[in-house]
């Protein structure tokens, strides 16, 4: 595969992920997993290369490609906030030469999408208005939609009204169940040992986890291992929310939050959920409702 057709397989499927079941169509967990697993391998893949592109327009395309890939993926082994810094400081110097064109408003837009830096928004509102309005070609208005979806709104998943009219920015959320029993868990279908516990992340009798809360995994989750978590931990758990900075937002104590009972036998009192091999959490499903709660 030349590095041209490496970096559009990769940019079309990231494409594909962010953009999945945004049609109205239906998003099977498998599917996604799947999907999660492709673009991370490709984007890894490409960045192990090495590869940085012989003209400004290859180093462009793989950027965009690698910005893409990390943006779609929610698998993160530890590398992928260092990996997208140094991706970003290539990109400031390719934007420096690169010529207004299709691709660098591509690339201002995932660029604009990591650091939010108002310059690049107007850089690329400036490309859009050179075009012709009355013939904008199929990538035009796509690209155009894309930019204005990300300058628009940059968290358009994660904010919530609060009782005060203020937007929140509900990004992480931090969960210390304190187990009361471990024996209804299986770790690769093996049985929990509460002796001797298999769950990735239990300390003694506290089980601590970090989800992203819109993407439905768990961070750092161990490449390999899946888990069918059905802890006990009724009003023993402490829960700490934060946005897309890391600034805490919220801690609350109690019973185990409907978000982490998504079987719907938690009742308040269980965990219940079953995490693939990628960290996705199955069925993950968040309404207004389990945000409010949250946030109560």
């Amino acid at each position: 595969m030349s590095l041209s057709e490496e970096t559009l397989t990769l940019q079309r499927a990231a494409h594909d992920l962010m953009y999945l079941g945004m049609d109205g169509s239906p998003v099977y967990s498998d599917d996604l997993s799947r999907r999660n697993g492709e673009v991370y391998r490709l984007t890894t893949a490409l960045y192990n290369s090495g590869v940085k592109g012989s003209t400004v327009e290859e180093r462009a395309n793989i950027c965009l490609a690698l910005l893409m890939g990390y943006n779609a993926s929610f698998v993160d082994h530890g590398e992928k906030q260092k990996h997208v810094q140094e991706v970003l400081d290539r990109c400031w110097d390719i934007l420096e030469v690169l010529p207004a064109s299709l691709l660098k408003l591509r690339l201002l837009t995932a660029c604009y999408g990591e650091v939010f830096d108002e310059p690049l928004a107007d850089e690329g509102r400036a490309i859009i208005a050179s075009w012709n309005s009355v013939s904008f070609t199929t990538e035009q208005q796509e690209a155009i939609e894309e930019f204005q979806n990300v300058v628009d709104n940059p968290y358009p998943w994660e904010y919530i009204e609060d009782s005060a009219s203020e937007e929140v920015d509900v990004k992480y959320i931090k969960a210390d169940f304190r187990v009361r029993h471990f024996e209804d868990a299986e770790v690769n279908g093996i049985l929990e040992n509460e002796k001797a516990p298999l769950m990735p992340f239990v300390i003694g009798r506290r089980w601590l986890i970090e989800v992203d809360i819109k993407k439905g995994c768990v961070l750092n989750w161990p490449k390999g291992v899946r888990a069918r978590v059905n802890y006990k931990v009724c009003d023993e758990g402490i829960y700490r929310i934060y946005d897309s900075n890391k600034k805490l937002i919220k801690e609350k104590e109690g019973y185990v939050p409907d978000i982490f009972g998504q079987d719907d036998t938690s009742f308040g009192d269980y965990v219940c959920m079953s995490i693939d091999d990628e960290g996705l959490i199955q069925n993950w499903e968040v309404t207004n409702a389990m945000l409010e709660d949250l946030l109560s």
